[in-house]
């Protein structure tokens, strides 16, 4: 028996081995490809769509294994959820595009100028840029400040 106490770190080690397994497979498609693959003016709101489509599916598949079960017995639902394994990692192969490869400025401006035409495009990036630099001017004022009141603050040497 592997719960006994003497095997106590066994149970731990499969369970986190069993942990990271999972998360390594299915959590990467949910949750790692969409933080890189959609463009930046719709990221957040489709990383939100794959969020809850993962969700969705995991209830369908909790589900549809219970009464897949019921219905067919054990041995055949290993066969057709080991198919739908396979099905699930050709599809993720050959669909999901290889994020090491993408150059995301370049994804998001194609987007951009395709969602809202050249001129526009030109105006939202040039927003944009402004936008960077008052954030880093910004930053770098408070940099200052901070240093400043740091320096103001600090005891007398003795």
């Amino acid at each position: 028996p592997i719960l006994e106490e003497s095997n106590t770190g066994v149970f731990v080690f499969l369970y986190c081995l069993a942990t990271f397994f999972y998360q390594f497979g299915p959590n990467s498609t949910t949750f790692l490809i969409p933080a890189e693959v959609y463009a930046t003016p719709v990221r957040a709101r489709c990383h939100g769509i794959s969020a809850m489509s993962g969700k969705l599916g995991a209830l369908v598949g909790e589900q549809g294994i219970a009464q897949m079960l019921n219905t067919i017995g054990l041995t055949p639902m290993f066969y057709v959820m080991g198919g739908v394994s396979l099905a699930g990692a050709l599809l993720t192969i050959f669909l999901v595009p290889d994020s090491r490869t993408i150059n995301l400025e370049m994804e998001d401006q194609t987007f951009v100028r395709g969602w809202l035409g050249e001129e526009a495009g030109q105006k939202f990036f040039a927003q944009s840029q402004q936008n960077m630099d008052a954030v880093d001017q910004l930053e770098k004022n408070l940099s200052l400040e901070l240093a400043e009141t740091m320096a103001s603050t600090a005891p007398e040497p003795v």
